[in-house]
């Protein structure tokens, strides 16, 4: 077995070695923690970048839609002087023609909806019952303005062209027999002026 004998200037150059990796270890560390270090704030500063830049771009395209708006605004109000009123009327009725057109298709569609559910209910009940009637009422139209029409029924019914159950008839949707049941009955020539014609009933 030998005997290994260190003398004082071994000792120190150990001591020196030691020391020196202590410090390059250290050294190493602080270069390594630095690095990442910059580099989660790199990333961070990048998130921020990307970010910002999100947000510009969704203003821009919030500001580009608005622009767009009023563009669009603007370009109807534009147009309005390039068309005749016979133009413009003539458009009109092709619009009021389409909704009419696409009001009737889905009035017969409801009526064969209709017809399917009472022919099941009455197949499964065996029994016959009359077929229902179908009252659509779609409202107005692109040209259809239903004060100024009522005002001009009205008028023919006080000149005595038109009766006053047909003028109910179409004002309630009704069938003119139940418009008839509407109109008050009268003892008196006076007392009747609901429609300003007088007259008994």
């Amino acid at each position: 077995m030998g005997i290994i004998i260190y003398n004082n200037e071994m000792v120190t150059n150990m001591k020196k070695r030691i020391l020196i990796s202590v410090l390059l270890l250290a050294f190493l560390f602080g270069i390594l923690f630095g690095g990442i270090f910059l580099l989660r704030k790199n990333a961070n500063e990048k998130e921020k970048i990307k970010s910002e830049e999100q947000t510009v771009e969704l203003e821009k395209k919030t500001e580009k839609k608005e622009e767009q708006r009023k563009m669009d605004f603007v370009n109807v109000n534009l147009l309005e002087p390039y068309f005749s009123a016979e133009e413009i009327k003539s458009s009109k009725q092709r619009s009021f023609v389409r909704v009419s057109d696409i009001q009737g298709n889905l009035q017969a569609a409801l009526e064969q909806l209709l017809y399917g559910f009472q022919y099941y209910r009455d197949y499964y009940a065996n029994r016959h019952t009359k077929p229902a009637e179908v009252s659509c009422t779609f409202g107005d139209g692109v040209l259809e303005d239903t004060d100024k029409e009522f005002q001009r029924r009205l008028q023919m019914v006080q000149a005595g062209i038109l009766k006053p159950e047909n003028l109910l008839a179409w004002y309630f949707g009704c069938s003119e027999e139940e418009a008839k049941n509407m109109i008050p009955e009268s003892g008196s020539t006076s007392d009747f002026s609901l429609f300003g014609v007088g007259g008994e009933r």
